[in-house]
């Protein structure tokens, strides 16, 4: 595979990443004598060796394999945890999130948005960034998860423009919005994706051809909760009003456009996927497909922080 450099703002939040995973929990490793810490902050140096995509993912393989291993109680949820808040919050991440923003933001030809709606807005860690880039009038961030609510609104108590709140996104919003931002919508039933023929037939997804996955990745892996935010969302926005999805993974914008396909009023303006990161979960798998003949699908499946983007308007 030939290697592909990284920004070292990359490299940083892995480091970052690990620092916090290993200081906070290091009886989820196993390093009795303390050298798999070294050996791992060996490759976190800022050298041009280093700034390479596959060092990345070698990186990111030794830790989830080394915590896999040791197989502690709950290491997965709290490595998942850790790594996805130290993901969104890196300032890497706050850079790509910008330049992803901003690129649907060209699209519309609009960088003001008066009344923005996050539906199903989880742990909103971009929730400053939206406000200083949109410069919104008002925010609704909904979801139906109370805990996710209160742990945004803590995390951002003083921006007068956002609106917290906890309610049903199963039914119809009783207001009007310009603009409909859609973060990590979670609109695919992985469990049901799996076990369609699909899927069974190459017995690995990372060997599914990428035409395949492409086809197989349909609206009707979308689950019901799901399908009833995205229907409400749209309704809710106003005529030549837009919506922006931001996805971890490829798949997840293929379903969308699939769901998308009978919908004449809804317009898919922009589409694009960066391919910079990369889940460590899917490390190992990755760099065997990237160095074989499975590169596309590889590509294609494997996730990361807002990998994916779309740009949607309502006729």
């Amino acid at each position: 595979m030939p290697s592909r450099t990284i920004p070292p703002l990359q490299l940083q939040a892995t480091a970052d990443f690990f620092n916090r995973l290993y200081n906070q929990f290091a009886h989820l490793f196993l390093d009795p004598n303390g050298d798999f810490y070294k050996s791992v902050q060996a490759r976190l140096s800022p050298t041009s060796e280093n700034l390479t995509f596959e060092n990345l993912l070698n990186i990111q393989r030794l830790i989830f394999k080394n915590m896999e291993l040791h197989n502690q109680k709950d290491w997965y949820p709290i490595f998942h945890c850790v790594y996805v808040q130290s993901q969104r919050t890196s300032a890497f991440s706050k850079q790509l999130f910008a330049a992803l923003l901003a690129e649907c933001q060209a699209v519309i030809g609009q960088w003001h948005f008066d009344h923005v709606l996050v539906p199903g807005c989880g742990k909103f860690f971009e929730v400053e960034d939206v406000c200083r880039l949109l410069r919104p009038a008002r925010v609704d961030a909904l979801d139906i998860d109370y805990q996710d609510i209160e742990f945004s609104r803590a995390m951002a108590p003083d921006l007068a423009a956002v609106q917290w709140r906890y309610c049903d996104l199963t039914q119809p919003l009783n207001r009007k919005y310009d603009l409909a931002l859609l973060l990590h919508p979670q609109v695919c039933d992985y469990d049901r994706l799996w076990a369609s023929p699909t899927y069974k037939r190459y017995g690995d997804e990372f060997m599914v051809p990428a035409a395949d996955l492409q086809r197989a990745a349909t609206y009707k892996f979308i689950p019901p909760t799901w399908l009833a935010i995205l229907d409400n969302s749209f309704t809710a926005l106003k005529q030549g009003g837009h919506a922006i999805f931001m996805c971890y993974e490829h798949r997840e914008l293929a379903m969308i456009q699939s769901y998308l396909e009978n919908k004449p009023q809804l317009k898919i303006a922009y589409a694009d996927v960066n391919t910079l990161t990369v889940d460590p979960a899917f490390s190992a798998d990755m760099l065997a497909c990237l160095n074989g003949p499975q590169q596309p699908s590889a590509e294609f499946v494997a996730m990361g922080a807002y990998r994916a983007v779309m740009v949607v308007s309502k006729q």
